[in-house]
């Protein structure tokens, strides 16, 4: 799981990796007074779910998702997803 967090607070560029799928969501995220973050999307083969939260410490939450590939469909998660802050990335 990897993301990034702009100067005005929304979480961008998330990409992860689930059940050997490579999942991109580049819509923007906000990230309330809390830390908390989420949303459901849904692209080309697949729908997912994302949920977080970021503090000084790092970040944690969950992911699911519905891939769907020549009419099958394969649900994954929920799973727990945890982050920390890559150093010099400010």
């Amino acid at each position: 799981m990897s993301f990034d967090v702009t100067s005005d607070g929304e979480v961008t560029n998330v990409i992860a990796s689930l059940d050997g799928a490579v999942i991109s969501i580049s819509q923007p995220f906000t990230v309330d007074d809390e830390g908390r973050w989420g949303g459901e999307v849904a692209g080309r083969g697949v729908r997912a779910q994302i949920r977080g939260r970021i503090d000084p410490s790092g970040a944690e939450g969950t992911l699911e998702a519905q891939l769907v590939n020549n009419g099958s469909s394969h649900a994954a998660g929920p799973v727990s997803w945890h982050a920390r802050r890559v150093p010099g990335s400010d």
